[in-house]
């Protein structure tokens, strides 16, 4: 078998031989030097932010608009009081009707109210 071998011709080295074990050399120092191994993992942080964050940028604008649209046009309708006038929405109809008190009938039989602590006169 090593005679079978011995006359067999031997296979030429391609040409780029010499530069492939060149460049992985250059690549292999470069892979060891902490300053360059912090500046690939920035760049790889930095494509991966760019990769997951462009194609979700289109739509959150598109959200972010269409909440602040719908909030501007339904939240007039659900407010109240100052926020309502600041807004600018005119009252139609009093939210609070206030009137006097005023006793319309006595009943025949004395009573006394319990209810308040310190009780007053009724006018008549």
């Amino acid at each position: 078998m090593q005679q079978l071998l011995a006359r067999t011709e031997r296979v030429p080295a391609p040409k780029s031989l010499g530069v492939e074990i060149r460049v992985a050399l250059a690549r292999a120092r470069e892979k060891s030097n902490p300053v360059n191994w912090l500046r690939r993992l920035y760049d790889r942080a930095d494509l991966m932010r760019q990769n997951i964050l462009a194609p979700l940028a289109l739509p959150a604008a598109g959200g972010l608009i269409s909440a602040i649209m719908i909030f501007t046009l339904v939240l007039p309708s659900y407010a109240r009081g100052p926020l309502r006038n600041l807004m600018g929405v005119i009252d139609e109809m009093p939210q609070c009707h206030f009137s006097r008190r005023v006793l319309i009938c006595l009943p025949d039989f004395p009573f006394r109210v319990w209810a308040i602590p310190d009780p007053k006169p009724v006018e008549l």
